[in-house]
């Protein structure tokens, strides 16, 4: 493998802005892309200009060089701004998905090599002097092989997701009805009747690092709770002796619920499935429903509910940062259909989280694989 630079092996076109007089959105002309017009992987088609400037073309690689400094887009032929730099690799040394690939993965590095009091800017100098390892272009071929073989498992596993979201939540309506209108007249409680107990995790935030792994206790905040279930691939830890302080008041256990009660995930709750104790941020609420009158995943779905969370959002405090407290949730009043019921529609859930469990270990292995792949396959020696 040799160590280059972008330079050495791309022609780099900076991008041009045309006359504005020369815009338009019916497809008159050149498509014309800023690095406003970036999406997941190609610029979306919104202005066209009939007097382009500087032209980019499929096979080159996009990137943002003024305010989003370091975003990437596979290009189309089309007109460029001066917010974006075209890439247009030498082919006999490199390949173009490759070089998209690179920069991709480098984005933050290459952000901060910005400069600029009003927008973040990097010119045609830092471009060409940044390094990247070429290998054959055989070896390149099977690094961008493995890359797109481990998207289209991270698409298949967000729609799978999807489809049990939308079978979960017809399962619960059609077997308990909304959950506000009570259509189905079950009697209400207030959830502090139906727990054993609610509170949340440390008001202290504590130190917490992940060098704390080998002798410490995982640490859990609001973003690891997800809609899918608790994340546990970026873990932080907090010592032993911190952690029993904590697991005192906060102590949780399998089955229990989690509730993110304010940031951005707020209304948020999953079931907790892991098998080993960990310490919570007050940022999590923790709810121990009393089994003989409430189904932990009948309780878990009912939060997740967008009519019970419109209604809780309604009572929400703070004025910059809204959040949910205690109080409002131990005077949650809920529909409490028999238990029966409710344990029938957990045994159907427990059977979709094995699989979901199982789907999510599988790819959590295959991103730590990749990452090593791209670690030596990526790393400049």
């Amino acid at each position: 493998m040799s160590n280059k630079t972008v330079g050495n092996t791309c022609k780099i076109i900076m991008g041009q802005a045309p006359p504005s007089n020369s815009y338009n959105e019916n497809g008159n002309g050149a498509v014309f892309v800023k690095v406003g017009e970036f999406d997941e992987q190609y610029p979306k088609k919104i202005i066209w200009t009939t007097n382009p400037k500087k032209m980019a073309q499929k096979g080159d690689v996009l990137l943002g060089v003024v305010g989003s400094v370091g975003e990437v887009n596979l290009s189309i032929d089309c007109a460029i701004g001066r917010s974006v730099a075209s890439l247009r690799p030498n082919h006999t040394q490199l390949k173009t998905e490759y070089l998209y690939y690179f920069l991709q993965k480098n984005k933050h590095e290459i952000s901060r090599m910005g400069r600029g009091t009003t927008h973040n800017v990097i010119t045609i100098k830092d471009i060409s002097s940044i390094p990247i390892p070429i290998p054959s272009l055989e070896t390149q071929k099977y690094v961008i092989d493995i890359i797109q073989k481990f998207q289209q498992v991270s698409r298949n596993r967000q729609r799978s997701f999807q489809l049990r979201d939308n079978f979960t939540r017809a399962l619960f309506h059609n077997m308990f009805g909304d959950p506000i209108k009570n259509s189905k007249n079950w009697k209400k409680f207030e959830l502090s009747f139906l727990c054993r107990k609610i509170t949340d995790g440390t008001h202290h935030s504590p130190p917490n690092s992940i060098d704390f792994k080998r002798n410490g206790i995982p640490y859990i905040t609001a973003k690891n709770i997800k809609p899918w279930g608790i994340d546990t691939s970026k873990l932080t830890y907090v010592q032993k002796e911190v952690h029993t302080k904590i697991y005192e008041r906060c102590n949780v256990e399998k089955n229990d619920i989690l509730y993110v009660k304010d940031g951005v995930n707020t209304g948020i709750a999953a079931i907790n499935l892991l098998n080993y104790p960990f310490s919570m941020l007050s940022s999590v609420a923790l709810f121990k429903p009393k089994l003989d009158q409430l189904n932990p995943y009948y309780l878990t779905n009912l939060l997740n509910n967008t009519s019970i969370f419109k209604k809780i959002k309604t009572s929400m405090t703070g004025a910059a940062i809204k959040r949910v407290v205690l109080k409002q949730l131990r005077e949650l009043e809920i529909p409490v259909p028999p238990i029966q019921l409710q344990n029938q529609f957990g045994k159907i859930m427990e059977s979709i989280e094995i699989t979901k469990q199982n789907q999510t270990s599988m790819y959590y292995f295959l991103n730590e694989k990749s990452k090593d792949l791209f670690e030596y396959c990526f790393k400049v020696r």
